[in-house]
C-alpha cells in the first residue's frame, strides 16, 4: 500500500520518517532478536535521547529541557511513520500477532552499525544496549513499567525559556549544538536506509507493505539535512559574540 512519504517529496526532518524510524531502529537493532510494540517504542524511543533521565552512561543526546517528558503523549503518530518507513525498506518485521502488532528486526539483518557511523547514532546505539542489558536483568515488562513510572515523575507544567538572558543563550547554543549532531545522524541514517531498500528491492514487492520511497527521497533527506547544518552553524556563529 502507498504511503504519503512526508507530504509527497517534502521530507521533514526533525522527527520526520527518517529520524523516528532510526530510533526505533536503533532500539531494535540494539535490543535483537526481542520485538515491542508501538506503545513500548514510544517509551523506549523517548528514553534513548534523554539517557541521563534513567541513569544511562551515555548522556544525553538533545537538551533537556524541562518540559521534555510532556512530549511523550503525542509521539505516537510520528514513531508509527518512522516504524512505517523502517519496515518499508525490509530492515523490520511487523508482526500482527495478539492485541497489538509487534516489531522487530530481520533475522537475516546486518547489524546496524555496520551501516552508520556518526557519533550522534553511536551514542545512541550505546544507551539502547544499556536498556537492554536493563531488560534482561529486570525482564522486560518490569523494566518498561519501570519507565513509564520514571516518565510520571519526570512530568512538570509546560515553562518558558530562563529569565537570565545568558542562560537563554546558552541554552540556545546547546540546543544549536544537539540539532547539529542530529543532522549529521540524518544524513548517515537516510544514506543507510536508501541502502537498506536497495538491498531488499526483490523482496519489497509485497502487497501488504508500504511501497518504500524511492532513492532520490532518500537522498532530498541528507540535501536537506546538509542545508539545515549550515543554517545551524551560521546562526550558531551569530550567538557566539552574545555568550559570556
Amino acid at each position: 500500500m502507498a504511503r504519503d512519504w512526508d507530504n509527497a517529496g517534502a521530507p521533514l526532518l526533525y522527527n520526520g520518517h527518517v529520524e523516528t524510524g532510526m530510533r526505533s531502529l536503533v532500539i531494535l537493532d540494539a535490543c535483537s532478536p526481542t520485538a515491542f510494540t508501538l506503545d513500548e517504542l514510544r517509551l523506549l524511543e523517548h528514553f534513548v535521547v534523554f539517557g541521563e533521565d534513567i541513569g544511562a552512561p551515555a548522556g544525553n543526546l538533545h537538551v533537556p529541557l524541562p518540559n521534555r517528558s510532556n512530549a511523550h503523549s503525542f509521539r505516537g503518530p510520528m514513531v508509527q511513520k518512522g516504524l512505517d518507513l523502517i519496515v518499508a525498506v525490509g530492515r523490520v518485521i511487523r508482526r500482527d500477532e495478539g492485541a497489538a502488532a509487534s516489531y522487530s528486526v530481520a533475522e537475516d539483518a546486518v547489524p546496524l552499525l555496520d551501516y552508520v557511523q556518526a557519533d550522534y547514532l553511536v551514542r545512541m546505539h550505546r544507551v539502547a544496549e544499556w536498556m537492554r542489558e536493563r531488560i534482561e536483568t529486570d525482564g522486560k515488562d518490569s523494566y518498561l513499567a519501570w519507565l513509564a513510572d520514571r516518565l510520571v515523575d519526570l512530568t512538570v507544567a509546560p515553562s518558558g525559556p530562563p529569565e537570565d538572558s545568558q542562560e537563554r543563550y546558552r541554552q540556545l547554543d546547546a540546543t544549536y549544538e544537539a540539532d547539529l549532531a542530529r543532522m549529521e545522524g540524518l544524513v548517515d541514517a537516510a544514506w543507510a536506509m536508501g541502502a537498506f531498500r536497495s538491498m531488499h528491492m526483490e523482496d519489497l514487492d509485497v502487497a501488504d507493505l508500504p511501497t518504500a520511497p524511492d532513492g532520490r527521497w532518500f537522498e532530498t533527506v541528507s540535501e536537506k539535512a546538509r542545508a539545515e547544518m549550515r543554517s545551524i552553524l551560521s546562526n550558531r556563529a551569530g550567538l557566539a559574540p552574545l555568550l559570556g
